[in-house]
C-alpha cells in the first residue's frame, strides 16, 4: 500500500503540525503504517513524542496512522488515555478516516495536539534567480562634452568674481575711508567675491 499517487504527482509531502510547540514533523514518503508513542526497551515508534511536552500521559503505543487504497485512517491502539479526532475520542483498534486538517489529541486536555497536514517543498531558488535576473541601476553621468563646457563657463566667471573682489579692495583703499559700518561691508563683500571666484576658477562650482 502506497500513499495516494495525487501526492506523489504534485510535489508535496504530509505532516503533523505539533500545535503547543508550532513545530511540523515531516512523515516519510509512501507509508503504510506510522505508529506513534513513546520508545521502550527494544521498541521505537516512528513518531516519538517522549522529547514535547506534557507526554507523561502519552502510551507507549498510543495511536498510528494508516494507509490504504488513498484513504488515511487514524486508529488508537488501547492507549490509557485515549485518542481524539476532532475532539471525539476513538473506539480502540477502530480505524477512523483521516482527511487534512483534521486535529488530533493524544490524550484528553488538548495538551499533545497535532493537525494532519499537506506540505508543499521549498522552490529551487536558483531557477528563480536564473529567470529572473536582479535589477541593474544605472547611473548616466554628463557626456564628455557638457562637463568641458561647464569648466569653461566657470573659470571666467571665477575671474571675474575675483577681480570684482579685488576692485572693492583698491576703491576703498584709494578713497581712505576709515572702517565705517560702510568700508567694513565692501570688504565683507569683496572676501566672499573672491573666494567664491576662486572657487569657480579651480573646481567649477561654488559649494561641495
Amino acid at each position: 500500500m502506497q500513499n495516494p499517487t495525487r501526492l506523489q504527482t504534485t510535489g508535496q509531502t504530509l505532516e503533523l503540525f505539533h500545535v503547543q510547540t508550532n513545530t511540523s514533523i515531516e512523515l516519510p514518503p509512501n507509508f503504510t503504517v506510522i505508529r506513534i508513542g513513546k520508545p521502550k526497551e527494544q521498541f521505537i515508534p516512528d513518531i516519538n513524542v517522549a522529547t514535547l511536552p506534557n507526554t507523561d500521559f502519552v502510551s507507549r503505543l498510543h495511536a498510528e496512522i494508516q494507509t490504504e487504497r488513498s484513504t488515511f485512517y487514524l486508529v488508537d491502539l488501547g492507549s490509557t488515555n485515549g485518542t481524539y479526532l476532532n475532539n471525539m475520542r476513538l473506539e480502540p483498534r477502530e480505524r477512523y478516516p483521516l482527511s487534512l486538517g483534521d486535529k488530533i489529541d493524544l490524550g484528553h486536555g488538548s495538551k499533545v495536539t497535532f493537525i494532519f497536514l499537506q506540505k508543499q517543498h521549498v522552490v529551487d531558488q536558483s531557477d528563480t534567480i536564473l529567470n529572473n535576473p536582479p535589477t541593474v541601476i544605472q547611473i548616466e553621468f554628463l557626456p564628455q562634452s557638457d562637463q568641458s563646457l561647464m569648466k569653461r563657463f566657470s573659470r571666467p566667471v571665477g575671474l571675474v568674481l575675483i577681480s570684482t573682489g579685488l576692485l572693492i579692495v583698491v576703491v576703498w583703499i584709494l578713497t581712505g575711508h576709515a572702517f565705517t559700518p560702510v568700508s567694513l561691508l565692501a570688504i565683507l563683500a569683496s572676501c566672499v567675491l573672491s573666494v567664491a571666484g576662486y572657487r569657480l576658477f579651480t573646481t567649477g562650482k561654488i559649494l561641495n
